[in-house]
């Protein structure tokens, strides 16, 4: 059974503005007083100028809202929950801004390895959980909202609130799920078999099984991440039909990584793929594939993509 993780009016923090961050903030701040806590001066500046966050795309709208820098905001204490979207990467940055907040933390990242760094919370409930919806950060107060999907959260650590777990939105749906690690480990294995080797190879979702030879590679690559994973045959055949599925229906979507590398940034390999090399222990000598799409999405970041 599922419910959803907002119930009434309430302050509601989220921090990072990147494409999910906004997308997040122009929804909920039609019901709830939404603060966008970002990482630079600039945004925060600009989001205020225009008076809130412009989403185009699926249901366009215009949503105030204010903004604050992160590291300068005192508001971060007050709000009654927390939504985190910022990557892996910038997890440890904005860690000391939020480890003495009692309010419930939501955590919204790909891949698993941020939930090693949550035990240092003070927080009386932390939840993580997956967004199955696909946006694109226009500008720095504008999000192209891509594709509809829901967002689903699992109580990771501390006390579940039932308060905030009462009410279904119906028009932007957050729910809670009572065990979340299968669905995080089935995002996980998703995003490992799509974004390095979109990235790698330069293609579209959808080209990854519309060309024979990419097909044979991305269920190699299927195969060696679930057997990283200790994954059973029955399961990982499953989660390859998932894979495909996913593949078919972003099939003219550019995975981030892909325009992460596009766009000379860094990546969320670590996140993504280090954490299966990690969690393989001994079984590592059998992801070759793995490990060369590793080191090669490694390499394009350090050659600034090219």
């Amino acid at each position: 059974m599922t419910k959803g993780l907002m119930e009434v009016y309430m302050k509601v923090g989220i921090i990072g503005g990147g494409s999910i961050g906004l997308l997040l903030a122009g929804r909920l701040g039609k019901k709830h007083e939404v603060t966008l806590f970002t990482r630079t001066k600039s945004q925060a500046d600009q989001i205020n100028c225009a008076g809130g966050i412009e989403i185009k795309g699926i249901h366009p709208v215009f949503t105030e809202c204010k903004a604050e820098m992160l590291a300068h905001s005192k508001a971060i204490a007050t709000q009654e929950l927390l939504i985190v979207t910022v990557k892996q990467g910038a997890i440890e940055e904005i860690l000391p801004y939020i480890q003495s907040v009692r309010s419930p933390l939501l955590f919204l990242q790909n891949g698993m390895s941020h939930l090693k760094k949550l035990d240092c919370l003070h927080s009386v409930s932390v939840y993580v959980g997956i967004t199955e919806h696909g946006a694109l950060r226009d500008n720095e107060t504008t999000t192209i909202h891509t594709g509809m999907g829901i967002i689903r959260a699992g109580l990771y650590r501390g006390e579940r609130q039932v308060a905030l777990l009462e009410q279904q939105d119906a028009d932007f749906p957050i729910e809670e799920v009572n065990d979340i690690y299968p669905r995080l480990i089935e995002k996980l294995i998703v995003n490992a078999c799509i974004n390095p080797l979109t990235a790698v190879l330069g293609v579209k979702n959808g080209e990854l099984i519309a060309n024979s030879y990419f097909r044979q590679i991305l269920k190699q690559l299927c195969e060696q991440v679930c057997y990283g994973l200790g994954i059973d045959k029955e399961q990982y055949l499953k989660y390859q039909e998932k894979v495909f599925l996913i593949c078919e229906r972003t099939a003219d979507n550019k995975s981030s990584m892909l325009r992460d590398i596009e766009m000379q940034r860094k990546t969320e390999i670590e996140a993504i793929l280090g954490y299966c090399l990690e969690e393989a222990n001994e079984r590592i000598q059998k992801m070759g594939l793995v490990s060369a799409l590793y080191a090669m999405i490694r390499g394009l970041e350090e050659s600034g993509g090219k």
